[in-house]
């Protein structure tokens, strides 16, 4: 049976929501400042690595991610409170003196993240406007096969980020973006499978301000 995505630590990921809506909720009550944003791309997932395996090490092919984000704006900061999910196919596993072995078909590896995120926005007098900030909380990874096989593991996500928003109107930001995230070793089959998990991710997108 399919374990709920909340399934695993639920009380530190949800100490960690907790506290990441707090700040927007409040600033939602001031009236000002608010916005949210959509975005999506591509994600490149980083050779993973199995534990007490000899070097043996998954690799995967290039996915794509989709979120969205609301936060409050306070000038050169921005705390937000972000949603995403990232999916990208296994490719090979490879075992140190062995050609490497192709995956199944539809194996795959997906990430769900819900994180709160802080900025640092460097305004200037042009309509770009360049950023950097991170964020932390909680990734429910997944992997599965058109097989039937399916199992999840809740962990510490955390990431850094870097990129640049150009004003389109007055209430209306294009986003370039590139985000390192990376989480704790998911556990897989009851942990006798541990493997590590950091992406590399472009995306585009929009922010509202209201």
């Amino acid at each position: 049976m399919k374990k709920s995505i909340f399934y695993r630590k639920p009380i530190l990921f949800s100490l960690v929501l907790a506290a990441a809506l707090c700040w927007p909720l409040n600033a939602l009550a001031q009236g000002t400042g608010m916005y949210f944003s959509v975005f999506g791309g591509g994600t490149y997932v980083e050779d993973s690595e199995i534990d007490n395996s000899g070097g043996s090490e998954y690799t995967f092919d290039t996915g794509w991610n989709v979120g969205g984000a609301i936060g409050h704006d306070y000038g050169n900061f921005r705390a937000e409170l972000e949603l995403a999910y990232r999916e990208n196919d296994f490719d090979t596993l490879e075992i140190p003196g062995f050609a490497p072995i192709p995956a199944l078909n539809g194996e795959n590896i997906s990430a769900f993240t819900y994180m709160v995120s802080f900025y640092w926005d460097f305004h200037n007098n042009s309509t770009i406007t360049p950023y950097i900030g991170a964020g932390i909380g909680g990734a429910t990874i997944e992997i599965s096969d058109d097989f039937g096989f399916d199992d999840d593991d809740t962990v510490l996500a955390y990431k850094g980020s870097a990129g640049i928003s150009l004003n389109l109107a007055p209430n209306m930001d294009l986003l370039l973006d590139y985000t390192y995230l990376a989480t704790t070793d998911p556990e897989f089959l009851g942990g006798s499978l541990e493997m590590e998990y950091a992406t590399h991710n472009l995306s585009g997108g929009l922010r509202f301000r209201f």
